[in-house]
């Protein structure tokens, strides 16, 4: 049975993901071709974290600001971070299995918001030799797409946006395009244009 082409899209909040998503479904659709998209950011899946993420939230414990409070050294984690990048892995790794992979034989093309690889972006121990490795074991997209936006064009686009944190961000997926040298599109034109891009670089 043929697989779906799995299109996995990265960036910034404000770079234009849930958009050009959205015309792309649109595009393939009117092709007359399955298409399925699937926001893939973080979101508890197993029973086990979806109950610990409720304690988080009950006693309101912000836990991407506690990882981040000590600064990975030396690209070293402590014992417990790592411990909680391997359950990340293996939450994720269930949730791709049985969100995209399974689903992936019904469909033509399969688009995806976000991926395992925000990790590095949102979280220091990602930057660790231990996220290097799982990195480049997880399931990896037939294409990743990296939609690349100056800061204040992202800021002009969501006013929420905390300009500091997102220029981080920014920073780090594209030291992120070095390990996985994925396809970067600059979504500072036009969506048409990146559309259009995208579309060409994908064959289904």
């Amino acid at each position: 049975m043929k697989k779906a082409k799995v299109v996995c899209l990265l960036g910034i909040d404000g770079s234009g993901k849930t958009t050009i998503i959205r015309k792309l479904e649109e595009y393939y659709k009117d092709k007359g071709l399955k298409c399925k998209s699937i926001y893939f950011g973080w979101m508890p899946f197993l029973p086990l974290t979806k109950f610990i993420s409720f304690l988080f939230k009950k006693k309101d414990y912000r836990i991407v600001k506690e990882l981040n409070k000590k600064k990975v050294s030396k690209r070293k984690i402590s014992f417990l971070k790592g411990i909680f990048l391997l359950y990340y892995y293996f939450e994720y790794l269930f949730r791709y299995f049985f969100k995209i992979m399974i689903k992936s034989f019904f469909f033509d093309v399969f688009l995806v918001d976000r991926y395992f690889y925000d990790v590095y972006a949102h979280y220091d121990l990602g930057k660790s030799k231990l996220f290097r490795v799982l990195v480049k074991i997880f399931p990896k997209p037939h294409y990743i797409f990296l939609l690349d936006v100056d800061v204040k064009t992202a800021k002009r686009r969501k006013k929420e946006i905390d300009i500091k944190e997102v220029s981080k961000h920014r920073r780090r997926y594209e030291e992120l395009g070095k390990i996985l040298k994925f396809d970067r599109i600059d979504t500072n034109k036009k969506i048409s244009g990146s559309l259009e891009e995208i579309i060409k670089k994908i064959k289904v």
